[in-house]
């Protein structure tokens, strides 16, 4: 049987607007500050394993509306 991906949602609210955060989690990785990416993910109570796919590029993710989603195998 195969294994269906998950999606992990990551909403945003009056406060925290996801998709901006994100966005700069990327910049950060992309600036070699994985430490401080990976901390800003932590915050959303992702596990070590996918916080690490995402700032590695092996979690696809896309926005949609104020929401970004997570595609996990």
């Amino acid at each position: 049987m195969e294994n269906k991906p998950t999606e992990l949602w990551l909403l945003s609210n009056e406060m925290v607007h996801t998709p901006s955060i994100i966005g700069l989690v990327m910049e950060l990785a992309g600036q070699g500050k994985m430490k401080v990416a990976d901390k800003i993910l932590e915050s959303y109570n992702l596990t070590k394993t996918v916080r690490l796919g995402v700032l590695h590029g092996s979690i696809p993710w896309r926005v949609e509306g104020e929401t970004v989603i997570l595609t996990v195998e």
